[in-house]
């Protein structure tokens, strides 16, 4: 019998127009999703289709890109000390699901300052 992986949690912070503010970060075999750190109340949800891929942007910031309807997309930014962690777990999940569109388009590279 094979184990099933597990879906990774993290603490992370959402950039948005609105502010910034603390959200848990949970990759896993069917979505990525967001949840208020407070109540685990899911506050935003994609399916692993309809994510198109995942960049560092600097050292502790990224973005997750998805499709917003049936020719959109939008990207949200986050930050976490775990940014590279984060970026490794969504790819694997990606490329676990069968979405290769994605986890080629994911761009992790190691940032240098």
């Amino acid at each position: 019998m094979a184990i099933k992986p597990a879906a990774s949690s993290f603490l992370v912070t959402k950039h948005s127009w609105k502010g910034k503010y603390r959200r848990v970060l949970t990759v896993g075999p069917e979505a990525f999703s967001t949840h208020n750190p407070s109540s685990m109340e899911v506050t935003n949800s994609w399916k692993l289709t309809d994510v198109i891929g995942m960049q560092a942007l600097s050292e502790s910031e990224f973005q997750v890109t998805f499709r917003k309807g049936a020719k959109k997309q939008d990207n949200m930014r986050f930050s976490s000390e775990f940014r590279p962690t984060v970026l490794s777990e969504g790819l694997r999940w990606l490329q676990l699901s069968g979405n290769d569109s994605a986890a080629q388009a994911t761009k992790v590279r190691q940032i240098l300052l």
